[in-house]
């Protein structure tokens, strides 16, 4: 079975990066932090292997486009599978608790 090749978008990139630094340097948990990534690596893994694995988003026009998510610890990471690419690009890492519908819907405005 072929791979997916995972894409990192470049805000996404930062998210993630903006998270654990958050973790480990205003929380002083550089063990949870670590832990994250960890999981973020794992789910990837998983993700490469078998992209719908995780639920498209409860949000009609989000899910017509095909955002799905996971949920990393207190985060929400958004993809988008091509499967004529076999790519699944990460488009943002989201606190779960923050206005992420909005946040999403405004993504597709900008596009």
């Amino acid at each position: 079975m072929t791979k997916y090749i995972i894409i990192i978008s470049e805000i996404a990139k930062e998210e993630i990066e903006d998270a654990y630094n958050y973790i480990k340097e205003k929380l002083n948990n550089s063990q949870a932090a670590e832990k994250m990534i960890i999981q973020i690596r794992e789910k990837l893994d998983c993700i490469e292997e078998n992209p719908y694995i995780w639920p498209l988003v409860n949000d009609f026009h989000l899910s017509s486009l095909g955002v799905r998510f996971f949920r990393v610890k207190n985060y929400l990471l958004f993809y988008v599978i091509d499967k004529t690419k076999k790519t699944v690009k990460l488009s943002r890492f989201l606190f779960g608790r923050s206005d992420w519908l909005s946040l999403l819907h405004e993504d597709l405005i900008e596009e």
